[in-house]
């Protein structure tokens, strides 16, 4: 076999590769949706974009690129999917003992609305049967404004079951607000998460407000979980979140996209100037030495990132933006990567 025939077979070759993990890819998209619902969206578009990635005759060391962000994607996926489970059974707990305080307060004092209170079990009994979480909130929200009615009128029959029935309706309110501020929480470092970030833009497109966006990345992550151990990275993750709210306007909004992504949306919009200016100060002062333990030693670990910003443009889908946001971003890690070389766990001087 001579060498051009050598070098087609690795052509053919790394192109049944290529194919083989498109259809992993397609794959593992159809199968977040069954895992995950409705709520597998962002997995399903991610993959989908990584998926295009492929087709696009890429080099070694962008596929290599690819493959790191393929399983990134599924240990975020993860960790979304335990934390969902973990937050819907929150809600629902929370929503029954609602139901069930309610009910008690109603048997326990009597009213004489007796039809507008069949009516309302029988509504209350039929949100057992929705499908969602989502659902489930929207139809009991409804349901504490009809309670609310008949607290109002049980007010003309008496003082006492009226006050009674508006207590539990306030703590009903402030249980929905609770489950609503968890669901759009990130666990881990008590900032937004992807949700709120997309639910803050579609707000802002909405009210026809302009909105920049900043994407910090940071850098060779993977090698500092590799070498010191996910609680360590955990830990950094959360001092760097810190560290970027306190870098931003009390009115922008800082959320974890993912993984070892973050998002600061500045609402109201600033000059392009200004927002770079911003995304330099977050990248020169957000960052730098952190303290890691490694066993016994505490070790300063020098912290990168590669920040890029975006400006909403008028007509943009929500999924469009952060879609070409995102594909900034990978084209400045590319850049980066390229200019720094390849990716060597680094430590400074032991404290």
């Amino acid at each position: 076999m001579n060498q051009l025939d050598q070098i087609e077979e690795l052509r053919a070759l790394a192109s049944a590769h290529t194919a083989a993990e498109a259809v992993i890819l397609q794959a593992l998209e159809e199968a977040g949706g069954v895992i995950a619902g409705e709520g597998a969206s962002p997995f399903q578009q991610r993959l989908e974009y990584l998926r295009r990635r492929l087709g696009s005759n890429l080099p070694a060391a962008a596929v290599e690129e690819n493959a790191r962000d393929v399983g990134q994607e599924l240990e975020r996926f993860a960790h979304e999917c335990a934390h969902e489970r973990a937050r819907k059974a929150w809600e629902c707990k929370q929503i029954i003992q609602t139901l069930a305080e309610t009910a008690t307060v109603l048997a326990q004092n009597g009213a004489s609305e007796n039809l507008e209170l069949a009516d309302l079990a029988t509504r209350i009994d039929a949100i057992s049967r929705l499908e969602t979480v989502a659902e489930v909130r929207q139809q009991l929200a409804l349901r504490v404004g009809e309670i609310k009615s008949l607290a109002g009128q049980a007010g003309q029959n008496g003082r006492r079951l009226a006050s009674l029935l508006e207590a539990k309706v306030r703590r009903a309110e402030e249980r929905l607000q609770v489950a609503q501020r968890l669901a759009e929480t990130d666990p881990l470092t008590e900032i937004g998460n992807r949700r709120m970030a997309e639910n803050s833009v579609e707000a802002a497109i909405a009210a026809a407000i302009p909105l920049n966006l900043i994407l910090c990345d940071l850098d060779d992550f993977k090698a500092i979980n590799d070498g010191y151990g996910h609680r360590q990275g955990d830990l950094l993750l959360k001092a760097v979140a810190q560290a970027v709210r306190g870098a931003v306007r009390s009115s922008d909004v800082v959320c974890r996209w993912g993984g070892d992504e973050f998002v600061i949306l500045l609402i109201p919009a600033l000059p392009s100037e200004t927002a770079e200016e911003i995304a330099a100060a977050i990248q020169r002062d957000a960052f730098g030495e952190f303290v890691l333990k490694q066993g016994e030693r505490e070790l300063c670990v020098p912290v990168t990132a590669s920040v890029g910003t975006t400006t909403y443009q008028p007509g943009e889908s929500v999924f469009n933006f952060f879609e070409r946001a995102d594909q900034l971003m990978y084209e400045k890690k590319v850049l980066r990567r390229a200019a720094r070389g390849p990716a060597v766990p680094t430590m400074m001087a032991a404290r």
